[in-house]
């Protein structure tokens, strides 16, 4: 085993602006799951002055995990290395939602002849982003149970892709949300799943109204975004009402900790609070994300 070399470049950020805390895999932080250094004992990175056969990239908040998979695997973690290398036999990439942007820049400079996404306590969906791709899901009961649910993703068979093609989403909120929905709805849009959204998707001078009912009517499925003022917006009941009328697809996903209104309660939600608290290595816009990646399933 060699030394382990600091990481090359800034750390990445999250679609918040901060810097992304990384997961817990070895149990002992005392942070868990949250990782605070303690696995770096352990050496989890091995010798590559022998050449690169496997690279292991991981998103930000799955770092150590990729550094233990690859001591596993005798591979190299990405980021550890001082440059990817242009060609590998066998390329994992484990991603949990974020920070796609930088990962698949990472992505798109290797060749490999075998390659892998595994999905990582996230929605299926997130295979979106990585089209063709074979593709294996985690999704352990619990942190401790992390390492053995992702071993037994990656030495088992994979599961086909889902579907190629994006959902057509209509975002149902009240105004007073819209600074929160920013920059996830942004990160969807990168991802070339379109997102129609009051704000910024009619232009100036439209007849609005007209507008929102021909959007929901092509609409492939409708996001009520609920929340204390969306709770008490006439604008989302109607679009609500209309949705149910014409047996379009509705997804809930809580903003707060506000109760479901009773025209949507009949529906389980997502909730942006219980997700955070579940998964504290989020913030609350990753989980907002974590979340609209669920609806599109």
């Amino acid at each position: 085993m060699g030394v382990m070399a600091p990481a090359a470049g800034a750390p990445r950020m999250s679609i918040s602006g901060r810097a992304l805390t990384k997961r817990c895999i070895c149990g002992r932080s005392a942070r868990f799951p949250i990782c605070d250094g303690q696995h770096v004992a352990d050496g989890w990175q091995c010798d590559v002055s022998a050449g690169i056969d496997t690279v292991v990239i991981g998103s930000a908040h799955l770092r150590s995990v990729a550094e233990r998979l690859a001591h596993a695997l005798n591979a190299s973690a990405g980021h550890r290395l001082p440059a990817l290398p242009a060609q590998v036999r066998r390329l994992i990439v484990l991603v949990d939602g974020h920070d796609l942007d930088a990962l698949l820049a990472e992505v798109g400079s290797i060749q490999a002849s075998a390659r892998t996404v595994v999905i990582v306590d996230a929605p299926a969906s997130v295979a979106l982003a990585f089209p063709g791709w074979p593709v294996a899901v985690v999704q352990p009961a619990s942190p401790v149970e992390l390492w053995g649910a992702l071993r037994a993703a990656v030495d088992a068979s994979v599961v086909p892709s889902p579907p190629k093609s994006m959902p057509r989403v209509f975002l149902s909120h009240a105004a007073a949300d819209e600074g929160q929905l920013d920059a996830p709805v942004a990160a969807l849009r990168r991802r070339g799943v379109p997102v129609f959204v009051c704000a910024d998707s009619i232009p100036a001078g439209t007849r609005w109204h007209a507008r929102i009912l021909d959007e929901l009517a092509n609409a492939d499925r409708v996001v009520f975004i609920a929340s204390a003022h969306s709770g008490r917006s006439t604008f989302c009941a109607f679009e609500l009402g209309f949705a149910v009328a014409r047996g379009l697809t509705v997804r809930v996903i809580a903003l707060d900790d506000t109760p479901i209104p009773p025209f949507v309660a009949h529906l389980q939600a997502d909730s942006v609070p219980r997700l955070v608290r579940r998964r504290p290595w989020l913030s609350a816009p990753e989980a907002l994300l974590d979340a609209l990646w669920g609806a599109l399933t």
